[in-house]
């Protein structure tokens, strides 16, 4: 019996794959700011935000997103998609995933705010067996763009976007949330609030 060899194809990137590399070429990586990195188990969530403006011709955009850590976005105060920790677990060294959400629903015409709230996530929180933290790196970071359909960018990350800790006192994988309701302030995903950096 003769063994044979197949050449597996090469794999075969799909539009939405395109626009979405295409878009997030526009982007730049950007960090919460942390004057002190708090021990493992006890880093609060940050919340990153930008106000842009869309025009009223705008029928169909995408956001998309990849992260060290774990991300949720909203956007005008409502929650973008319904996955959670996403981007998900990836070989960080060697890939990222990269998420895109259809958010056409979400735009309105004039003012938009878009805020990412980012956590430790497999990046640099604890896990595996061990439950090591810092696997992946120290600082977590986010990169994302929101375009329409024929590419044009309406936001993406850069260096003008805001930065606070979120009322998520703690958040890690293996040590769980720890939330303060108190410090919730709505505001802060509509534009307003107090606290940003």
């Amino acid at each position: 019996m003769n063994a044979q060899t197949t050449r597996a194809a090469a794999p075969v990137a799909s539009p939405e794959d395109i626009a979405a590399r295409e878009a997030l070429a526009n982007a730049t990586w950007i960090s919460p700011t942390e004057p002190e990195i708090p021990s493992p188990g006890a880093r609060p969530a940050y919340l990153l935000r930008t106000i842009f403006e869309v025009s009223a011709d705008v029928r169909r955009a995408v956001l998309s997103a990849t992260a060290h850590g774990v991300v949720e976005f909203f956007l005008n105060g409502a929650r973008v998609g319904d996955a959670e920790l996403e981007p998900g677990f990836t070989a960080y060294r060697k890939r990222l995933q990269v998420v895109s959400h259809d958010v056409s629903d979400l735009l309105v015409p004039g003012r938009n705010v878009l805020v990412a709230l980012l956590t430790d996530g497999w990046f640099r929180g604890r896990h595996g067996f061990e439950r090591r933290a810092d696997g992946f790196g120290a600082r977590t970071a986010v990169l994302a763009s929101l375009a329409t359909e024929d590419g044009r960018v309406l936001a993406a990350t850069d260096h003008s976007w805001e930065t606070r800790r979120s009322h998520i006192l703690a958040a890690d994988l293996m040590d769980g949330e720890r939330v303060d309701l108190r410090e919730y302030d709505p505001a802060w995903f509509t534009g307003g609030g107090t606290g940003w950096e």
